[in-house]
């Protein structure tokens, strides 16, 4: 995966790893490769290949287990086991994978996620009511 020091909120990163971020990185690199493959045929295996490799770091450093046992994404990593569990309203985030195009609406690991950052036992910052 590729470091971030601030999320879309320009808050700074709890974890240099963004999930959503680079998710949103491996499917542009993807798209760019197709876009590119006629002209560039180099360069776009080059950038095909960067973009699995981030996928792949995503399903193997990018996950957790929820409080449920669950596998999740995370919404940052360190790289060594630690992890933030939480969403962002602003896209890149979790909830917005499929949308872009990272993933299937009905993959488990997003199910599971989904699940998890909307319920406020398990994500601190979910909030909901007439104030929230």
């Amino acid at each position: 995966m590729v470091k971030s020091a601030f999320r879309p909120s320009d808050d700074s990163c709890t974890f240099p790893y963004f999930v959503p971020g680079n998710a949103m990185l491996a499917v542009n690199l993807q798209r760019t490769s197709e876009m590119i493959q006629n002209k560039n045929q180099d360069l776009s295996s080059r950038l095909l290949n960067l973009s699995k490799q981030i996928q792949e770091d995503i399903y193997l450093r990018g996950t957790t287990k929820d409080a449920n046992g669950k596998k999740i994404f995370a919404y940052e990593v360190d790289g060594l086991d630690k992890f933030l569990i939480m969403d962002d309203a602003n896209i890149p985030n979790l909830m917005s994978l499929p949308y872009l195009g990272f993933l299937d609406k009905n993959d488990e690991i997003y199910v599971n996620t989904r699940k998890a950052i909307l319920d406020k036992t398990q994500n601190p910052y979910f909030f909901e009511g007439k104030d929230g």
